[in-house]
């Protein structure tokens, strides 16, 4: 898998592959990513099944007879998905990790077909579940208010960061290796996410000009992400307000590219309409860059008190808050003193270690 939901799991199997447990753990996954899985701790945990991880039709097709046979096989108690909702033909006791509800508050985040999909397997799931874990405590309110389940029944588990990765420092030879490959200023605010309306890149873009125009801000806009749908309307922007020069689209770039750019960045901005959880600003504290973050959803939960917020819909107020958080540097050095204090509330020991002990309570609930 990849993305959140890949460390996600990746974390699940290196925990219970080092730590001791009450839950003997076993972990299905397809044959396809098996093989990368291999000479990595945490193997023997690991059970291959015949699905495909890359065709969703024929996996949806596939997936109910697969299960049906495997839950007869093994001699499980629970089970876990960990991708929101449980997949068909597992008819024993589940726990299901719910990342966000956008199917149901951000529709337009998906195609007819699987926003409906989405809809229904997850109302399912959490309505037969023994136990629903979100990843944030307004996920979990979303859960409450889009689906008939008692809120006692989630328990709200916080992801965790990586944080050495973020928090070291490339050496001179390293920086301007990758800086003259993305072709990188000196100067530069940095955001990161696909390119979708989620991510609500056309204010951004907005609000940058208005911090050029209005402050003379020199610095570049970077944003790294892929083109992921509905993208037009970005670069559609940048043409319109003459920003070619000035705002600059890596695309993908490898993990050690990241935590480099988050750190020679003179600031981090997400202005997101829609967060179940949100790594980025995490990620730019741990580097020590301050950010300025958008207030809804999940991020003031994840930043709290660390970060400036601003309204996303706002052009105005994206800029003003872009601007404070580059000119005045005791405001800076605050944001990231408190930004180191924040991140400590996330960690993957603590974790992995919570889904651990709700297995045993769940299992101890089962009789």
């Amino acid at each position: 898998e990849a993305g959140g939901l890949g460390v996600y799991i990746d974390k699940l199997i290196d925990y219970f592959a080092h730590t001791r447990s009450a839950v003997e753990l076993g972990v299905y996954i397809s044959r396809r990513t098996f093989a990368s899985y291999r000479e990595r701790p945490g193997a023997d945990l690991l059970r291959p099944v015949a699905v495909s991880p890359t065709n969703p039709i024929r996996r949806l097709l596939a997936e109910p007879f697969v299960w049906r046979r495997l839950m007869k096989r093994d001699a499980i108690d629970l089970f876990h998905s960990p991708m929101s909702y449980v997949p068909l033909g597992v008819s024993i006791p589940a726990v299901v990790t719910i990342h966000d509800m956008r199917a149901f508050h951000y529709p337009e985040s998906y195609s007819l077909a699987r926003r409906a999909f989405l809809r229904s397997m997850i109302a399912r799931s959490a309505r037969r579940a023994v136990k629903i874990f979100a990843s944030s405590a307004f996920t979990k309110s979303e859960i409450t208010s889009a689906l008939d389940v008692d809120p006692a029944k989630i328990a709200v588990i916080h992801l965790g960061l990586d944080r050495e990765a973020f928090e070291r420092r490339s050496s001179p030879e390293e920086w301007n290796r990758v800086k003259e490959r993305l072709a990188l200023p000196d100067e530069y605010i940095l955001s990161i996410g696909h390119l979708e309306p989620r991510k609500n890149y056309v204010r951004l873009i907005e609000a940058y000009r208005l911090l050029r125009e209005r402050r003379g801000a020199p610095h570049a806009l970077v944003i790294v992400g892929r083109e992921n749908w509905d993208f037009k309307e970005i670069y559609e922007t940048v043409a319109r307000l003459r920003l070619g020069d000035s705002v600059l689209f890596t695309k993908f770039v490898g993990r050690d590219a990241i935590a480099a750019l988050y750190r020679h960045a003179s600031l981090f901005v997400t202005a997101s309409l829609y967060e179940g959880f949100g790594f980025t600003p995490l990620e730019s504290m741990a580097a020590g860059t301050p950010a300025v973050v958008s207030n809804r959803t999940s991020l003031p939960e994840v930043v709290g008190d660390a970060a400036l917020l601003f309204d996303p819909l706002e052009v105005e107020d994206i800029a003003d808050k872009m601007h404070a958080a580059l000119a005045d540097e005791a405001l800076r050095r605050n944001l990231v003193e408190r930004g180191y204090r924040n991140i400590r509330r996330f960690d993957w020991s603590r974790c992995c270690g919570t889904v651990a002990e709700q297995y045993v309570e769940a299992i101890k609930s089962l009789g």
